[in-house]
């Protein structure tokens, strides 16, 4: 069985990290990434001030197997008024069950994300209505 979790300990930054080599391990083709660089964006949390990202870790019988980075751009979505999610970081083995969790999890956070932001956008539209209110605005 499948499990998906967020990228939350250090331990976890570091498989994120290293599992593209062990998956790519002998193939000429894979350049691996800057280790500062990637080590750096998860530690941020790999949250400019135009989006928020989640990291994902897919496992299975306790070894990592799989991991994904979902990116909401909040900007875009507000601008656009859509609710978009793009994903990158994605690396997986060779397996449709663990993608399949890896896309699964990334739907539900997407949700969630959004779903909160919705939700603080409403507390503060009708906080700010309120105001005006009491002010006589």
């Amino acid at each position: 069985m499948v499990s998906v979790s967020e990228v939350r300990t250090k331990k976890d930054i570091k498989e994120f990290i290293e599992l593209p080599l062990r998956l790519y391990r002998g193939c000429e083709q894979f350049v691996p990434p800057l280790y500062g660089d990637e080590k750096k964006l998860l530690l941020a949390g790999g949250k400019p001030k135009i989006s928020e990202s989640v990291f994902l870790l897919a496992r299975r019988d306790g070894q990592t197997v799989g991991r994904i980075q979902g990116i909401i751009q909040k900007q875009y979505n507000e601008l656009h008024g859509e609710r978009r999610l793009r994903f990158t970081r994605f690396d997986s083995i060779d397996d449709t069950e663990v993608s399949g969790a890896l896309f699964s999890a990334l739907e539900e956070v997407k949700k969630t994300i959004i779903s909160r932001e919705e939700i603080i956008r409403r507390i503060l539209f009708f906080s700010r209505k309120r105001l005006e209110k009491k002010s006589g605005m």
